[in-house]
């Protein structure tokens, strides 16, 4: 069942891998005052890109065994590696069509790194339409559209360059690279919703969905 969208800050992730924002609604009042307090001492932390505006989603919770073994298949997951492999997800519609299509980042020793994690764009029968790398949550679906695609907005860091805020637009079949996505300037003017806004810290990664399950 799909998270309903919430508006919050976003939190910031550690030791170089991926940020996140959000908590989930109709939590208990104890639970939520918790990780109220969490989310912000995260934002200490470390600076929210995102414009306070812009709706924030947490990731589904429900595992997928399509996906997961979609996932597996395409990286060629060792089954003793399964278990270190989490994977968070939301649901998009990339162009406007009406189809559920999956935006899902995979985090493990051997997909991630100081530059960020692997995430997949895959259709609604769990076809693989492109793969990602040096991936940081959140992502910005944007309400703007080029070749018929929504832009997609996220964090680029590492490599020993600072970290900035890049877009990546639909060209030639496929969208940019997130190595040749172009700087975005102003991000105070930047409308959509955001995914994936989870804690996604290896700290946090209690209760997240694992290939091994």
């Amino acid at each position: 069942m799909k998270k309903e969208i919430i508006i919050l800050a976003c939190t910031g992730a550690a030791a170089g891998l991926l940020a996140g924002c959000g908590k989930n609604q109709g939590e208990p009042a104890d639970a939520g005052q918790k990780e109220s307090e969490t989310v912000a001492a995260a934002e200490q932390e470390m600076e929210n890109w995102l414009p306070d505006e812009v709706e924030k989603m947490v990731s589904e919770t429900e595992a997928r065994e399509d996906l997961e073994q979609a996932m597996i298949d395409y990286y060629q997951i060792p089954e003793e590696e399964r278990s270190e492999t989490r994977y968070y997800y939301n649901y998009v519609d990339m162009d406007n069509n009406g189809e559920q299509e999956v935006f899902a980042v995979v985090i493990s020793p051997s997909l991630s790194g100081t530059g960020g994690s692997s995430a997949l764009w895959l259709g609604p029968d769990m076809e693989v339409k492109q793969s990602f790398t040096l991936v940081n949550a959140p992502i910005l679906v944007t309400e703007e559209e080029k070749n018929g695609y929504k832009e997609l907005i996220l964090e680029r860091s590492g490599g020993g360059a600072a970290a900035e805020v890049v877009m990546l637009t639909y060209e030639n079949g496929e969208y940019t690279r997130v190595s040749d996505g172009k700087p975005v300037e102003d991000t105070e003017k930047l409308k959509g919703t955001a995914i994936l806004c989870d804690d996604m810290s290896w700290e946090a990664a209690e209760g997240s969905l694992t290939l091994g399950d």
